[in-house]
C-alpha cells in the first residue's frame, strides 16, 4: 500500500476533507496522513466540525468534499451544497472525492488518492 499511495510531496496545500454535516477528518488521524500523500494538509478544526460561517471566515485552499453515496440526498450531504457556500473564494478549489474509500482508510484509497493528486497537478 505505501507503494501504491506513492511519496508524500515535500509541500502541502492546506485543506479541509469534509464529509456531510461539515464533519472533517482532523489534522492529527490517519485521513490526514492519508491526504498529505496527495499533497494536502488537513487544517485544523475544533471539535471535528466545521460550520459555514467557519468554511466562510477561514476557508482552505482546497475543499475536498467527501460523497458517501453520489446521486442521493440527505441532509448531511445537501450540506454540502448550501448556497452560502457558493461565496467561498474564487481561489478556493473545489475537489469530490468517494467518502466509501474513507470509511476503512485501507488499499482501496490509494487510488483515490492518487486521483486527488492527479486533480491538484491538472
Amino acid at each position: 500500500m505505501r507503494r501504491d499511495l506513492g511519496p508524500v510531496p515535500a509541500q502541502t496545500t492546506p485543506a479541509l476533507l469534509v464529509a456531510g454535516g461539515g464533519f472533517v477528518a482532523g489534522d492529527k488521524g490517519l485521513s490526514a496522513v492519508m491526504l498529505r500523500h496527495a499533497g494536502l494538509a488537513e487544517q485544523a478544526t475544533p471539535r471535528g466540525r466545521v460550520s459555514i460561517e467557519g468554511l466562510l471566515l477561514r476557508p482552505p485552499r482546497v475543499l475536498v468534499i467527501s460523497r458517501y453515496h453520489p446521486g442521493e440526498t440527505s441532509a448531511n450531504a445537501a450540506w454540502a451544497e448550501h448556497p452560502a457556500l457558493r461565496r467561498l473564494p474564487a481561489g478556493v478549489r473545489r475537489i469530490a472525492t468517494d467518502g466509501r474509500r474513507w470509511t476503512c482508510l485501507g488499499p482501496g484509497l490509494a487510488p483515490e488518492i492518487a486521483r486527488l493528486r492527479a486533480a491538484l497537478a491538472g
